[in-house]
């Protein structure tokens, strides 16, 4: 009886917890603006966030070199002390 209680328990459990990422996920493909009118199936969420149709223009892209970029800075130590010596 205590194995039948602990494995509802858990799967309620993990219900409760992945019930939001499917929520999310599915509307994610609507038209709207906001999360929870579903408007229709549209790709237009995603089309702007990889094209830079989005209030500060910048696209997913962007934010992807830029974090390579400092990162490529950390890893190699001599551009970060020759950036510190010309801050100075």
């Amino acid at each position: 009886m205590k194995k039948i209680i602990s494995q509802i328990y858990i799967w309620i459990l993990l219900i409760l917890l992945y019930s939001p990422l499917v929520f999310i996920a599915v509307f994610s493909f609507t038209e709207a603006k906001t999360l929870g009118n579903w408007t229709g199936f549209s790709m237009n969420l995603y089309r702007s966030l990889f094209t830079g149709n989005v209030s500060g223009g910048a696209t997913l892209m962007d934010a992807c070199r830029n974090t390579i970029l400092i990162v490529a800075q950390h890893m190699n130590p001599m551009v970060a002390v020759s950036r510190s010596n010309n801050l100075v």
